[in-house]
């Protein structure tokens, strides 16, 4: 099931900005086509989901599909979906009843540029709008989009999303466990991580025994990825990571538990621990495993001075 490897750094760069332009080409088509107006509301749904962005969360769902032997361009609404989601949720985030963020992704935040009732209604719109995107995907079967839905509507409830927010806010001021805080972080970050794989994986047609691991990989990558994202918020420059930082300074995180040098050594623990688990389930050289290992690197990069 593994596909012809990346063999060079060039050809994976390659690949990733060729898929992501795919992604950035069907988000501009799919918003197109849903409202072509030039309304306020229609603006700002543009300004929040076309902004600079990894759109790593897509491309999960691109390079899982391919690895899996399926067709990556059957997965393309289904990953455009998923970041729908992802910039609602950014939008929901940044407000000042959440995290009172100012900049988001090189630009000023959604209820910023706009306003806080516009931004809310952005965020409900997007959300819509991704169920829409994935139930008129005729690239794939009824049963396929059924299961697909359904994987988004979990991921974004009560206990994905939503419940990770909720338990976001609070943790303010509360001395948490190691354990509770990843716990947050499994519902908050991981939730879009685990459904990009299960989402490829299913778009394939890998066998069904396959998608568990890919959940518990997505898992643990979203992990990885908050607590570098901690790690940015504590100690990055703003024009690194594009967004508001130092906002998390009353939230217990894996920095206030362990303390700076063992948050430090634990992330470089579990990034080299998900690499050796990438090239174990993914092959050495695939466009996962090196996707991630890019991934990773740009998120720690941030850290240098």
């Amino acid at each position: 099931m593994a596909q012809r490897p990346c063999s060079t750094i060039r050809d994976m760069d390659y690949s990733i900005d060729s898929t992501t332009r795919e992604v950035e080409n069907c988000l501009h088509m799919l918003l197109s086509g849903h409202n072509a107006d030039t309304s306020i509301l229609n603006s700002a749904m543009r300004y929040a989901l076309l902004g600079k962005a990894k759109r790593s969360r897509a491309l999960y769902v691109m390079f899982t599909t391919l690895h899996f032997g399926g067709t990556p361009t059957h997965a393309l609404r289904s990953a455009s979906a998923l970041e729908m989601i992802h910039a609602a949720s950014l939008i929901f985030d940044d407000m000042p009843s959440m995290d009172n963020s100012e900049f988001r992704r090189g630009q000023a935040a959604t209820h910023i540029a706009y306003s806080e009732a516009t931004a809310m209604l952005t965020g409900i719109g997007l959300m819509n709008l991704a169920f829409g995107v994935v139930s008129e995907d005729r690239s794939l079967p009824d049963d396929k989009r059924t299961r697909i839905i359904s994987i988004l509507s979990q991921s974004i409830g009560t206990n994905g999303l939503i419940g990770g927010q909720q338990d976001d806010l609070d943790s303010v001021n509360r001395d948490l466990t190691s354990d509770e805080i990843l716990k947050i972080y499994e519902r908050k970050t991981s939730a879009l991580f685990k459904a990009a794989f299960e989402i490829g994986g299913i778009i394939a047609g890998t066998d069904e025994e396959n998608l568990p691991v890919l959940r518990n990989f997505g898992n643990r990558l979203g992990i990885i990825f908050q607590i570098l994202d901690d790690l940015s918020d504590a100690f990055a420059a703003e024009d690194k990571t594009l967004k508001t930082v130092r906002l998390d300074k009353d939230k217990p995180n894996l920095i206030s538990g362990l303390g700076e040098q063992d948050a430090i050594d634990k992330s470089n623990q579990m990034m080299t621990e998900i690499k050796s688990e990438a090239a174990r389930l993914f092959d050495n050289n695939s466009t996962l495993t090196n996707y991630t290992t890019h991934l990773l690197q740009i998120l720690h990069q941030r850290l240098a001075a």
